[in-house]
């Protein structure tokens, strides 16, 4: 769950700001480099990767608009392109000679991401509905009806009969209430 200011970021990104574009760069950058490091030990086909996928996201940001984590997103591109460059060096290295213990050891480290993956987002699923679930009633409600079936505004007010200031206090309040339960995950 990215910030709000991330968020406006994001937004504007894909408005086509090219500063928003710099500064979401910078903020992922190095993250993402050590990220891609830790898997490929080479810093500079790491640096060459990240560098990569920030062109190709700020050529085609057309695309974003099917994202729904940027950072999702990110990480999970770095993750596949990082392994598609070790399967390409040993390729290369290997000279046609194929090696079934490094193909097992990359099937390993597939596994292991996707199992730390899943575990993750079965964490915050269940931090996220722990933390809704501790809403005042009516706050709560006005949340599920926005975040869980995408009522607007409006007809969350007129199906409650509250006014839409009255929704957006409780959206509000729902969400500094989630950034401070759910800090750990940010």
């Amino acid at each position: 769950m990215e910030n709000t200011n991330t968020a406006d970021l994001i937004k504007s990104f894909k408005a086509g700001d090219k500063a928003a574009f710099d500064r979401l760069f910078r903020m992922y950058y190095i993250r993402l480099r050590n990220y891609s490091i830790q898997i490929t030990y080479d810093k500079s086909a790491s640096e060459d990767i990240v560098q990569e996928i920030f062109y190709t996201l700020w050529t085609k940001h057309e695309l974003t608009e099917k994202i729904k984590s940027l950072e999702a997103y990110l990480r999970t591109s770095v993750y596949n392109r990082s392994v598609g460059y070790l399967k390409e060096k040993n390729k290369r290295n290997s000279s046609e000679i194929s090696n079934p213990f490094i193909d097992l050891e990359f099937f390993h480290l597939e596994i292991l991401q996707y199992q730390r993956d899943v575990v993750n987002e079965k964490e915050l699923t269940i931090a996220i509905h722990k933390a809704v679930e501790k809403l005042p009633e009516q706050c709560r409600l006005v949340f599920k009806l926005s975040r869980n079936y995408g009522f607007k505004n409006m007809e969350i007010a007129n199906h409650l009969s509250i006014t839409v200031k009255g929704v957006e206090k409780h959206i509000t309040k729902a969400l500094q209430h989630l950034r401070m339960e759910l800090k750990e995950y940010l």
